[in-house]
């Protein structure tokens, strides 16, 4: 009998040996994981960094030129409406139209390259004045091909005040619906 212990007990002891050098190589195993993905953060995050600085000084250089572009439109409106045709006039229009809404996405790529650092803000937005955003940049292929719109009333959408990607991105694929609610003024 008291061989039979005793051979249990030395099987116990192995077992108990094997079991602590798993968690020794399970450990070492999920320390190293752990310090690769420590490394992979780090370098994650000085990449973003790098991004929203590429994005800041970018948006930065882009306004110069489209400043120029805006002041000189706005002059030869100013100087040459009378020599202009209606078109023309209207062509003007549509560039500075196109202008504005540019410095807006360059004030967006901006606003991108800070909200690491901000608190991201959630608002209503007026989904009826998006709309007609996207209606005037593609005014020409709607009136191409007789596009409708379809909404009325009054829409908004709960959600984050960043921007919404440019729905001309590309115009010929991309269609987007948007989940909202009716609401009213009583709302």
């Amino acid at each position: 009998m008291w061989v039979g212990t005793s051979t249990e007990f030395q099987e116990q002891k192995m077992e108990k040996e094997e079991l602590e050098k798993a968690v020794i190589k399970r450990t070492y195993e999920l320390q190293d994981a752990n310090y690769s993905l420590e490394e992979k953060n780090k370098e994650l995050e000085s990449l973003n960094k790098e991004l929203q600085s590429f994005a800041y000084v970018s948006s930065h250089d882009l306004q110069e030129p489209l400043r120029k572009i805006q002041t000189f439109a706005t002059r030869l409106l100013e100087k040459e409406n009378k020599n202009l045709s209606v078109s023309g006039k209207d062509y003007f229009h549509r560039m500075q139209d196109a202008a504005r809404r540019m410095q807006g996405l360059i004030d967006d790529l901006l606003s991108f390259s800070r909200i690491a650092s901000t608190e991201r803000k959630f608002e209503v937005t007026d989904l009826v004045e998006l709309i007609e955003e996207v209606k005037l940049d593609f005014k020409e292929l709607i009136e191409e091909n007789r596009g409708n719109d379809y909404y009325q009333g009054h829409l908004q959408s709960q959600g984050d005040s960043f921007p919404v990607p440019p729905a001309h991105a590309k115009p010929d694929k991309q269609f987007a619906e948007i989940p909202c609610e009716r609401t009213t003024a009583a709302d």
